[in-house]
């Protein structure tokens, strides 16, 4: 399912829910940290991919980003996430929202990692936890029009809608692109 939403009035979030725009990309390392949780976990029975783009006319200039995720449920009680990084795909993702602003290539940077990090941080704070691995293997960037800030709204907006909140309906939910 593909999901178009605006923010404001020019911006613009889509996401895939099911499915990816893009494969895989080649990534050179894989990093991960695991979450251990002291209680329940929410129970998710399947598996899951969840891709979310975010496109942000500011004057001038564009922000702009593409992350994705798979997600397996296990029974550890602790949340795996692996998060592929590389930028040498030099792939250009040419269905992007930013195309013909810059050309935007698949992969994401080492200097997005702490970004993820923090949104992954952010959105387990909110209180539900899920035993699983999520993996961040899908990502789309501009050299000038990403920036970590996107980013980390990106993986906290995927770990919820991975975590079965319903987001997508609520456009006050979406203020954390703004």
């Amino acid at each position: 399912m593909v999901s178009l939403f605006r923010i404001g009035h020019y911006s613009e979030l889509k996401v895939w829910d099911g499915c990816s725009p893009i494969p895989e990309f080649v990534y050179s390392q894989q990093i991960h940290k695991s979450f251990e949780f002291g209680g329940h976990s929410a129970p998710i029975l399947g598996g899951r991919v969840v891709v979310a783009e975010v496109y942000m006319p500011k004057g001038p200039r564009v922000v702009y980003g593409l992350l994705g995720c798979q997600f397996v449920p296990n029974l550890t009680g602790q949340l795996t996430v692996w998060i592929s990084l590389g930028d040498s795909d030099l792939r250009a993702y040419a269905d992007a929202r930013c195309n013909g602003v810059e050309p935007i290539h698949l992969g994401i940077p080492v200097e997005f990692l702490d970004a993820i990090v923090s949104g992954v941080d952010a959105a387990l704070k909110l209180g539900d936890a899920i035993s699983g691995e999520l993996t961040f293997c899908f990502g789309a960037f501009g050299v000038s029009s990403s920036n970590s800030s996107v980013f980390q709204s990106l993986a906290n907006f995927l770990l919820q809608m991975v975590l079965g909140k319903e987001l997508v309906y609520d456009t006050a939910s979406l203020q954390i692109f703004e």
